[in-house]
């Protein structure tokens, strides 16, 4: 059960907003200790209640997917989408790019910090060719958002980056 439930903090760490459903829990207990250790749910495959707890899951995953679009600024970004617009353009973005602009979002107006980037990013990998990396694909987002008129990313001296007004 310890694999399972660091798989599952790992997981809260590098994707917070996603819904994670086990569905080959052992037993009642198993369910409680998987529920403890951060799934939103948990069930025993032979349960006759399966398909049910999906669909009541399903559901939830689309209300609170019903306001994935977030602004700061004349930045725009669509979570579900994965479609981000600036200055009311829309702006192409990498996978890479994407997933460093949301954790920006995520944790806006407070500076997030290069670990909490790497790890969101790229998971457990922490290495220093990846802590580089940040500084690479911050600088790629500086410029796909350039165009906005009111917000910047800045640096935080000692912390990491975060948005701005301009």
């Amino acid at each position: 059960m310890t694999g399972a439930s660091d798989m599952l903090l790992r997981m809260r760490r590098r994707w917070p907003t996603v819904i994670i459903v086990v569905v080959d829990a052992a037993d009642d207990t198993d369910v409680g200790r998987l529920l403890d250790a951060g799934a939103d749910d948990a069930v025993v495959s032979s349960s006759p209640l399966l398909a049910s707890r999906l669909h009541a899951v399903t559901r939830r995953a689309r209300t609170l997917n019903a306001g994935s679009r977030i602004a700061i600024g004349d930045v725009l970004f669509d979570r579900e989408s994965r479609r981000v617009w600036c200055a009311g353009r829309e702006v192409e973005l990498t996978r890479t790019e994407e997933s460093f602009l949301d954790c920006l979002f995520w944790h806006a107006p407070r500076p997030v910090s290069v670990t909490t980037l790497t790890d969101f990013v790229w998971g457990d990998e922490v290495s220093p060719e990846r802590r580089a990396m940040v500084r690479v694909y911050i600088g790629y987002l500086r410029t796909k958002l350039e165009a906005s008129r009111r917000v910047v990313i800045r640096t935080v001296r000692g912390v990491g980056y975060a948005f701005a007004a301009r």
